[in-house]
């Protein structure tokens, strides 16, 4: 397999990451998406939108990092459920993520990530969460009494839902289980692995 992807990108370490705590060998193709490699010809070829990641496995060429997560589980038999149930309650929180808190968490973070990355001006030092409430205690509620987001065990789940959280150093006061969630899915050797090289720190 060929996954191509940038450790700046929240939605590449996500898919890195499933690599290697699925220890699935894999070429790893470094396209920086944010020095403009994203729009380079030969790389539209293979993802059309010039994001990443992209997966390559023989004839299938996958992009969208939520459909990687499931492919790779689903094949592997990891980091998944064995019913149909458990299975849907992992979807549903994967489009929960492409709908609902990727997109708010862009709004507040992308002016940071921006800066960090040298591409704009500093930002303010402090971030406004007033938009994330909902979601944020959406999370803190639903973890209040688990380790991870479905079942006992880590999940697809947690890997796409956390990985927006590596440009934030410092969440809000009054969320301690989502906190704890977070540093639990930080600290996996897996997680830091696929940070390497990144200008984000992960706060496991």
């Amino acid at each position: 397999m060929k996954l191509y992807t940038t450790p700046k990108s929240a939605n590449g370490v996500k898919a890195l990451a499933a690599f290697y705590h699925l220890e699935i060998p894999v070429e790893v193709v470094i396209v920086d998406v944010y020095a403009g490699a994203g729009r380079d010809p030969a790389y539209l070829k293979v993802n059309p939108q010039g994001k990443v990641p992209t997966l390559v496995d023989g004839e299938l060429v996958l992009w969208e990092s939520n459909a990687i997560l499931q492919y790779l589980a689903d094949t592997r038999g990891r980091l998944w459920a064995e019913d149909a149930a458990g299975r849907a309650d992992i979807n549903r929180w994967l489009f929960w993520e492409s709908a609902h808190w990727q997109p708010v968490l862009s709004k507040i973070l992308t002016p940071m990530v921006v800066w960090k990355l040298g591409l704009g001006l500093q930002p303010a030092k402090t971030l406004d969460w007033s938009g994330v409430t909902q979601q944020l205690s959406l999370l803190e509620d639903h973890l209040c009494e688990r380790d991870f987001l479905v079942g006992q065990q880590l999940t697809i789940a947690d890997l796409s839902i956390a990985a927006m959280l590596i440009y934030a150093n410092v969440l809000p006061d009054g969320y301690p289980a989502l906190e704890r969630w977070r540093s639990r899915v930080a600290g996996l050797d897996a997680w830091q692995r696929a940070l390497a090289g990144s200008p984000w720190v992960s706060p496991g």
